[in-house]
């Protein structure tokens, strides 16, 4: 009974809360729509928030806005301002609502300034605490269709989208102009529509989860750790190599890529997370780099039809396992039970009692092949000769057509090569 006098109070108070709810101010600057907070009526900040490590106050901040719902922009290169006028004075841009331009078939590029926004932070409306909003709302640019291009301002130090923000979802972006001093794109790209794309150097995190479009794994030279889910679910992908200068390849990585026939994994990666290439219905070989130590459970399960594994690293890798006593590596299920059973498999020369040593590995013999592991040395300058293929760095072959940019490895039919940089 008392259970139920205190929902016919809380039902009774609701109304009056509404009521209470104060009408936004919105006004118009160089044709774009913002939605002005003053401080008492509508704010960002004002809360406590754990950020992983410690419990902080985000102090209350007025006489800033958003950008706000434009459903009838119509222009094609959208620059939005660090600040705007309102009634005489300055204004900041701290944000844009969810959604704010979703389904514009004009805009071709948008232009981000540098203060937009760098952390997590929400927006509070007077007397409803529970209506808090992202600065960086969901689905700010969905279905875009015709944009491609998106810059981010001089001395922008990060671009902070939650992870379910996917501010460019299906938009076919192409470019991304990206300042030296931005190197965090976390979650920028995922579900994007993206299908090749440049990324510099300097940029070392940023996922491309869910881009069922992505054709295929750019460079990506920055990144020394493939972050968990950074390729998940991204369908179109067919051959892949990972970014060579990574050392860990995160949980999930690859999972769900169903069109994914052939994975390399570099050789500077001395770690393999959980799942990383589960459920990938079409992968039929993996090339495991000579420098991988430890492999997470259910690292490539559930995807039955591989067919041929090389295992470049001479000591077996261990089983990695983080928080699951229950885990052994004769349940580590690093392959499916069809693999295990028809997968043919090299390994390095005398490296066979090692790879026999560990539980996990539940191969035939018969289906066991040791081979000399060499690398392409003594590369000589040579005149014009025949040549026999071209490889990647990590010593795969590559299509000798249409080769994207990148070094590449040249050889004759003599046996000498020479390195060529496609640019």
């Amino acid at each position: 009974m008392k259970h139920f006098l205190l929902l016919l109070s809380l039902l009774a108070v609701l109304p009056v809360m509404a009521a209470d709810v104060p009408e936004p101010t919105y006004f118009e600057a160089d044709g774009i729509k913002y939605q002005y907070f003053d401080g008492t009526n509508y704010w960002i900040g004002g809360y406590m928030t754990w950020t992983g490590t410690e419990m902080i106050n985000v102090p209350k901040e007025g006489n800033v806005c958003i950008v706000a719902a434009n459903p009838d922009y119509t222009g094609s290169e959208l620059v939005i301002p660090e600040t705007v006028k309102y009634n005489g004075s300055d204004v900041r841009v701290v944000g844009i609502e969810a959604k704010a331009f979703e389904g514009n078939q004009y805009i071709t590029s948008v232009s981000i300034p540098k203060t937009f926004p760098q952390k997590w932070e929400q927006y509070k409306i007077a007397g409803t605490p529970l209506t808090n909003k992202d600065l960086a709302g969901a689905n700010m640019f969905a279905g875009c269709s015709n944009l491609t291009k998106v810059i981010f301002g001089d001395g922008m130090n990060k671009f902070y989208v939650p992870g379910s923000c996917a501010p460019f979802k299906d938009c076919p972006i192409s470019e991304l102009v990206i300042p030296e001093s931005l190197t965090d794109l976390t979650e920028t790209l995922v579900q994007s529509g993206v299908e090749t794309i440049y990324i510099p150097d300097w940029v070392t995190n940023i996922s491309f989860k869910n881009c069922s479009k992505l054709k295929e794994v750019p460079a990506l030279l920055g990144m020394t750790e493939v972050p968990q889910y950074c390729f998940a679910y991204c369908t179109s992908l067919v051959n892949v190599t990972l970014p060579v200068n990574a050392t860990t390849v995160g949980r999930g990585a690859l999972m769900g890529c169903s069109g994914m026939e052939t994975l390399v994994i570099p050789d500077k990666v001395e770690l393999l997370g959980f799942e990383v290439a589960w459920n990938c219905q079409s992968l039929r070989k993996v090339v495991i780099g000579s420098g991988v130590k430890e492999m997470g459970v259910t690292c490539f399960y559930d995807s039955p039809a591989i067919t041929e594994i090389e295992f470049k690293c001479t000591a077996a890798p261990k089983m990695y396992n983080y928080g699951d006593p229950t885990r052994t590596e004769e349940n580590a299920n690093f392959f499916s039970n069809e693999v295990f059973e028809n997968a043919k498999v090299t390994i390095p020369a005398s490296s066979l009692n090692s790879y026999k040593a560990r539980k996990w590995f539940k191969f035939d013999t018969a289906n066991v092949e040791e081979l000399n592991v060499s690398s392409i040395n003594g590369i000589v300058a040579e005149g014009e000769k025949t040549v026999a293929g071209y490889y990647n760095l990590n010593g795969s072959k590559v299509d000798a057509e249409g080769l994207p940019a990148g070094v590449y490895i040249e050889v004759y039919t003599d046996g000498t090569a020479r390195k060529r940089v496609v640019k």
